[in-house]
């Protein structure tokens, strides 16, 4: 017997969060995990790497609507 798991990914880690749905939000259709939500509002925008790959997994957000 097979079964179809629908599970979030991440767009910004690429990951499964461990509670699955319960543990990020959809934002334009897409998840975002509450691991990567927490490192959006740490970010500084001094550390120039990672601000651009945040930004640049963000930009899905504006192409995908």
């Amino acid at each position: 017997m097979t079964t179809d798991n629908i599970l979030p990914v991440c767009i910004i880690c690429g990951e499964v969060p461990k509670k699955g749905f319960k543990d990020g939000f959809f934002v334009r259709r897409q998840f975002i995990c509450h691991a990567c939500e927490k490192e959006i509002c740490r970010l500084d925008h001094n550390n120039e790497a990672e601000y651009y790959r945040i930004v640049k997994s963000l930009a899905v957000l504006h192409v995908n609507y």
